[in-house]
């Protein structure tokens, strides 16, 4: 499982972050970086909020990975010093 992964996204604000979207945005990550980095990213289950923090929301949840296991996760977005955006993701 890999053990970070970051990109750049689009969000109005931090506060807009939304658990579901958070996790469609990690998968897709893990979907275009499927040569890179294995296992991907099938799935994610179970997520709760881990931090609602102003500066780095995050979410945890099980990953299903292409695989076939499960590996829980940690995911997040955080705001650089620009105001840019960025999700990253960490296995466990």
């Amino acid at each position: 499982m890999v053990d970070f992964a970051c990109s750049e996204y689009a969000l109005k604000s931090i506060l807009d972050c939304q658990c579901d979207n958070l996790a469609s945005q990690v998968i897709d990550m893990s979907e275009v970086n499927k040569h890179q980095i294995r296992p991907y990213i099938l799935k994610i289950y179970e997520i709760k909020e881990v931090s609602r923090s102003r500066r780095r929301p995050a979410r945890s949840g099980d990953a299903k990975t292409s695989r076939g296991g499960n590996q829980p996760l940690t995911f997040y977005v955080k705001e650089d010093k620009d105001g840019a955006m960025f999700v990253g993701y960490k296995g466990h």
